[in-house]
């Protein structure tokens, strides 16, 4: 089940924890993307970054233990979580700006669909954030 990882309530000097921390920093960064704060794609990408990023396994998958764990959170089906996350990267790469896209997001993007999978998308925000 999803989980806000406690095993792993390391204080920060500001007093938050680790998982704090990295979730502040995840909403931060869609928030600069442009995710508006009613896309209901957002916090299922929020907690799905999450999951990731407070994860001690070294290869997760996205589809199989990522999105199950978000979809039991939500009380929602998988089909949805992933739907929803697809909607709001395909809403932020048609309606921002191609060079602020760059910017913010520095990786290869999929030429024929305009946008990056759910997968890279996900994967590409938790390396952006732990190299931070």
């Amino acid at each position: 089940t999803f989980k806000e990882a406690p095993e792993r309530v390391i204080m920060e000097l500001n007093g938050k924890t680790v998982y704090q921390v990295y979730r502040n920093k995840v909403e931060q960064i869609l928030g600069e993307f442009g995710f508006a704060e009613k896309m209901v794609g957002r916090p299922y990408a929020v907690d799905s970054i999450m999951h990731l990023m407070m994860s001690d396994q070294a290869s997760v998958s996205i589809t199989k233990e990522i999105y199950p764990a978000v979809a039991e959170k939500y009380h929602t089906k998988v089909s949805n979580v992933e739907r929803n996350i697809r909607i709001a990267i395909e809403k932020v790469w048609t309606t921002q700006s191609t060079e602020k896209l760059r910017k913010l997001y520095p990786h290869e993007w999929n030429p024929k669909t305009g946008r990056p999978t759910n997968s890279e998308f996900i994967y590409n925000i938790k390396q952006q954030i732990r190299r931070q």
